[in-house]
């Protein structure tokens, strides 16, 4: 006699609702980065929603088996003279994923950094 054992394991999915949209200041620029790092470790699916979202640098390492649904619109902050910097003085990457496996970006959302290379 055989047993089968089945294991359903749910996925964690979140709206980034708390997100602040329309507004390109620095502070609110920082939040949206920071509930978007925060969500990307502890969701298995993260969605943004339609709006248009300021966004710093978001670093995020070691996960894997994520959804990023972009709807909405993530865009860098206009003033890069304020951007961070990285060792070699050149502007950091919007984004910045290291160590991650399975990762897919998804939606019909935009990602803006505004020309700036």
């Amino acid at each position: 006699m055989y047993l089968l054992l089945l294991i359903i394991i749910p996925v964690l999915s979140i709206t980034l609702n708390n997100l602040v949209p329309d507004d390109i200041s620095i502070p609110t620029a920082e939040f949206n980065s920071e509930i978007i790092k925060e969500a990307l470790y502890i969701f298995d699916e993260v969605i943004i929603p339609n709006n248009t979202y300021t966004i710093y640098p978001v670093y995020v390492s070691n996960v894997s088996d994520i959804t990023f649904k972009i709807d909405g619109t993530l865009q860098s902050q206009n003033n890069m003279k304020k951007w961070p910097k990285g060792d070699g003085g050149n502007s950091l990457h919007m984004f910045n994923f290291k160590y991650i496996e399975n990762i897919t970006i998804t939606g019909d959302g935009t990602v803006d950094g505004k020309g700036y290379k």
